[in-house]
């Protein structure tokens, strides 16, 4: 008897939660505007853990703006390429770069995501070191962070020219491997790849401070002139992830 009132005052609760949730979800859904337009197509980097940072703001932005909004899982390089040839209507999370900005436009940052130097156990090397920029560094291609290393190679900051890996796992893994020194990474990967085992004791310094925000061609905002605006108007509305220092 006693069990039997236990399952009916644990369905009770459960009911009064569920009626709970759907209250608050109406409530929600009736706080913003009805979908309407054409559904929007952001380019991302699938399992970039800066990309995941962001996905919650930018879902939040589109629903306050009633605007359809789809993400399409590329290469990050090919996202980028993409959206220039008119594939898809942006991209995100990009750090602003000259190249990003001559065919695309980024909105106001909203996720913060430094950049950091990353070097393999048994190196004693640390920004401060004489040889520092002596040493060969690499980054990911495709990102802002391979771009910035290749202008200081051309400005003759660093002495031996800039290795770039395809994808993170193998800029780390190379690392690791000693096919290049120093690794610039940004903060959401470090945090993922430093809780793996095999990478623990790697050793991490700031680099430079970043952040990051979606970028929208330059094409689409001719056809659809006031969603960067509205965009930015909404993101400012919608808490948005950040790795701090």
């Amino acid at each position: 008897m006693k069990t039997l009132e236990k399952s009916r005052i644990s369905l009770g609760v459960v009911g009064w939660l569920i009626l709970a949730i759907g209250q608050v979800t109406a409530a929600q859904a009736g706080s913003h505007p009805e979908i309407s337009g054409k559904t929007v197509r952001l380019a991302k980097q699938s399992g970039a853990a800066a990309t995941a940072l962001g996905i919650p703001a930018v879902q939040c932005a589109f629903l306050k703006m009633g605007r359809a909004v789809e993400f399409v899982d590329v290469p990050w390089t090919r996202a980028q390429q993409g959206t220039r040839r008119g594939s898809y209507d942006g991209f995100f999370m990009a750090s602003r770069t000259a190249n990003r900005d001559s065919y695309a436009i980024a909105s106001v940052p909203f996720v913060k995501n430094d950049w950091v130097y990353v070097i393999a156990p048994g190196s004693d090397l640390t920004p401060s070191s004489a040889r520092f920029l002596k040493q060969r560094f690499g980054a990911n291609q495709g990102t802002a962070r391979i771009q910035w290393l290749l202008r200081m190679r051309q400005d003759g900051k660093l002495a031996i020219d800039v290795s770039d890996a395809p994808k993170v796992e193998h800029a780390w893994e190379m690392l690791a491997r000693g096919r290049f020194d120093v690794l610039l990474e940004n903060r959401a990967n470090l945090e993922k790849f430093l809780s793996q085992k095999k990478y623990a004791e790697f050793r991490f310094f700031p680099a430079r401070q970043a952040e990051l925000s979606v970028y929208f061609s330059k094409v689409f905002l001719a056809r659809d002139p006031m969603i960067l605006e509205s965009f930015n108007d909404a993101i400012g509305h919608c808490r948005a992830s950040r790795i701090e220092d």
